[in-house]
């Protein structure tokens, strides 16, 4: 977070959250007005950071090797007409208002490809709580737990939460899954195996 307790989220206007280390990376390291913000490995070469923002957001990404963006940037989608600054292993550019944005290299979009999202939310209204009736509540911390869902069921992930396992939604109707937590797709029995852990 900014600093400690809601005079901080004030002054810097924006939550950054911690990242539990089985999905933290430093392939990328990113700074938000300044402030260190952790980045998640999504698969194979895509990273995001997911963060609530109020006001603007000066965005710096150091990338792992001096030439990365030798060939330039491309922070999509292209209509908001982004054109971050380059210099040595690092771009910058600003965020005037919560947006979701892409950053690769022109091009790379192809098996190889290594795409950084942002994920930059306005600030949550009235977010479900522990004690919110009707539904299953995930908190900040790290679970490990495949769920066969009901039809009906609400599931919320709060801002945090990192759920590894399965959903299995199968012949059921009307869940809701939401949340600004990560859910980390595993293959049932592999998710069983580690539960027994």
């Amino acid at each position: 977070m900014c600093n400690a307790g809601m005079a901080g989220f004030r002054a810097c206007h924006q939550l950054l959250r911690t990242v539990p280390r089985e999905i933290r990376s430093d392939h990328f390291l990113v700074t938000v007005n300044g402030i260190p913000a952790p980045v998640s490995h999504a698969a194979a070469n895509y990273y995001y950071l997911n963060f609530d923002m109020t006001g603007r957001a000066i965005i710096s990404i150091t990338a792992p090797t001096k030439s990365y963006w030798s060939k330039g940037v491309e922070v999509q989608p292209w209509r908001l007409g982004i054109r971050p600054t380059r210099r040595g292993r690092g771009i910058t550019f600003t965020l005037t208002r919560p947006e979701k944005i892409s950053i690769s290299r022109p091009g790379d979009h192809l098996a190889g490809a290594e795409m950084l999202f942002l994920f930059a939310n306005p600030p949550e209204a009235k977010p479900p709580t522990r004690n919110t009736a009707g539904g299953r509540y995930f908190g900040p911390g790290v679970y490990r737990e495949s769920i066969d869902a009901k039809s009906g069921d609400i599931i919320y992930l709060a801002p945090g939460a990192v759920v590894f396992g399965s959903l299995n939604i199968w012949g059921v109707h009307d869940v809701k899954v939401f949340g600004r937590g990560s859910w980390v797709a595993m293959a049932r029995r592999l998710a069983e195996a580690r539960l027994c852990r």
